[in-house]
């Protein structure tokens, strides 16, 4: 009778918003990334006019802007700012002090 073993690590990390689960099995690794955000999260401009952006950052490029009590489908969250999904699909990124 042949008997396998397998022997597995599992570690869970939080860090920048995401959810990150690795796995290490039999020398193999895994990164699984996770949306925290679960169903469908929206946040809804605060302000008169916002940029969306391509990165999460004020220096990169402006690809849309949006208007105060537009709803955005969140995606993705690092430590301030919001990947969103716009609804005419445009997907980019938009300060979290700008949306609730």
């Amino acid at each position: 009778m042949m008997k396998h073993y397998l022997t597995s690590l599992s570690r869970t990390l939080f860090a920048g918003g995401l959810l990150l689960v690795l796995t290490s099995s039999l020398g193999c690794s895994k990164v699984s990334r996770v949306n925290p955000f679960k169903g469908d999260p929206t946040v809804q401009v605060q302000s008169s006019t916002v940029n969306i952006r391509q990165s999460a950052t004020t220096n990169s490029k402006i690809i849309t802007t949006v208007k105060r009590g537009d709803k955005l489908k969140v995606t993705d969250k690092t430590a301030s700012w919001y990947k969103i999904k716009t609804k005419a699909g445009k997907t980019g990124w938009v300060h979290a002090s700008l949306v609730k």
